[in-house]
């Protein structure tokens, strides 16, 4: 079932630059100044972090999580990320120690982030509380060139995340968790990034 929020937005809104501004219309000033930084949008952002990641016990979601090619399990990875203008969209380049991990981020019509990473594509449904940015989930795409096939629930990964300011410096906490109603918990990591002025 496809979602829909409201995407109403005045004019300084509209005029914002970046992608999450378009997707989060109003509610992208109630975004804390330390994420609007990040979500600019316009040029490329750089960022450095360590993150912990794990996996599911379920062999099969194992098996799947490496087929998928997603980061390794580690207590203390050392992740970089670049966020660059890709298109109408954004493309996310990151490498867990040395494995990398890309997708390219885009807005739809009705309000909604879309994120591709091979043949999939997971939308997402942006929410503002108290200045942090909530990704829910909001169904998942296969895509085969031109054809979009909308997967059933109880086939589709299930995407949820966030990312908080930490108070006092413009570091951002990032938790991200990725499941699948028949196989559980596939991958979830989670960390702290910090912008850096260049790349590294």
């Amino acid at each position: 079932m496809r979602s829909q929020i409201d995407t109403t937005c005045d004019t300084s809104c509209n005029a914002a630059a970046g992608l999450y501004a378009g997707v989060l219309g109003a509610r992208w000033h109630e975004l804390n100044p330390a994420l609007r930084r990040f979500h600019a949008g316009g040029q490329a952002v750089h960022a450095t972090g360590v993150f912990q990641v794990r996996h599911g016990t379920n062999w099969l979601a194992r098996l799947a999580t490496r087929l998928a090619r997603l980061p390794g399990e580690g207590n203390a990875i050392p992740v970089r990320l670049t966020v660059s203008p890709h298109g109408d969209g954004e493309k996310w380049n990151r490498t867990f120690s040395t494995q990398p991990l890309l997708s390219y981020q885009t807005r739809h019509a009705d309000g909604v982030l879309g994120e591709v990473m091979g043949l999939m594509e997971t939308r997402l449904r942006l929410e503002v509380v108290d200045g942090a940015l909530i990704y829910h989930p909001a169904g998942s795409v296969f895509r085969l060139g031109p054809v979009r096939i909308w997967l059933p629930g109880w086939l589709a990964p299930v995407v949820s995340a966030w990312e908080r300011p930490i108070v006092g410096s413009n570091d951002t906490q990032v938790s991200v968790e990725v499941t699948s109603p028949l196989l559980g918990l596939l991958v979830a990591y989670a960390g702290t990034v910090t912008i850096v002025e260049e790349q590294v």
